[in-house]
């Protein structure tokens, strides 16, 4: 409703859903969102503009991925 109401349109096909957080809480860490009555898959990581997020905020996932990627341009240069 609240997109609906301010004339903005999701793409339920490319949205994921990620709960971020840093606490280590026993609560249950599963959300439901649903976009046009279709369920969004819950993620522990996902790409943004390049970058790699996960839930814990720790960016190792990124710092890898950018290191494996500068180290194949290396040994390929």
């Amino acid at each position: 409703m609240w997109a609906e109401n301010n004339k903005t349109k999701f793409n339920e096909e490319k949205s994921q859903v990620m709960l971020m957080t840093r606490r280590k809480r026993k609560e249950q860490k599963e959300i439901l969102v649903y976009i046009n009555n279709k369920a969004i898959p819950q993620v522990q990581k996902l790409k943004y503009l390049g970058i790699i997020f996960d839930n814990k905020l720790l960016f190792r996932e990124h710092i890898n991925y950018v290191a494996d990627k500068y180290k194949k341009h290396i040994s390929a240069g």
